[in-house]
């Protein structure tokens, strides 16, 4: 579940222009940068 929360905080930002233009692997980098171990190691298991 905050997995899910930060993705949606992340893309709200991203969204409203805070990155300004990124590249879609510049995206990737900064949403893992942003999530908890926790939610890194529970997307492994899926």
């Amino acid at each position: 579940m905050e997995a899910h929360r930060v993705r949606a905080e992340f893309l709200m930002e991203f969204a409203t222009g805070k990155y300004g233009d990124l590249q879609s692997e510049d995206v990737d980098a900064l949403l893992w940068s942003f999530l908890p171990v926790e939610a890194l190691m529970e997307s492994g298991r899926t």
